[in-house]
């Protein structure tokens, strides 16, 4: 389960603060994930973010495109 983040835990008291953690996470940045097994032991773990494979972004791009055509087609179509 994963607990923290650059030791803040995930709980609805830290929101605020885990918000502006996940504002900073940008391509070479690096975080400390704490994760907790068997409900008590605790292991971190430490990841630099990459950047992302352009296939995966051209993927997203044309997702979002094509829902957004569908959107406006059925908005069109209920005039």
């Amino acid at each position: 389960m994963l607990y923290a983040v650059n030791g803040v835990q995930y709980a609805e008291s830290n929101q605020d603060t885990l918000s502006a953690i996940r504002e900073r996470m940008t391509p070479g940045s690096t975080f400390t994930f704490t994760i907790l097994k068997g409900g008590k032991d605790k292991q971190d773990i430490t990841i630099t973010l990459a950047k992302m494979p352009e296939e995966v972004m051209a993927a997203m791009i044309g997702k979002h495109l094509l829902e957004a055509h569908l959107t406006a087609e059925k908005v069109e179509d209920a005039k």
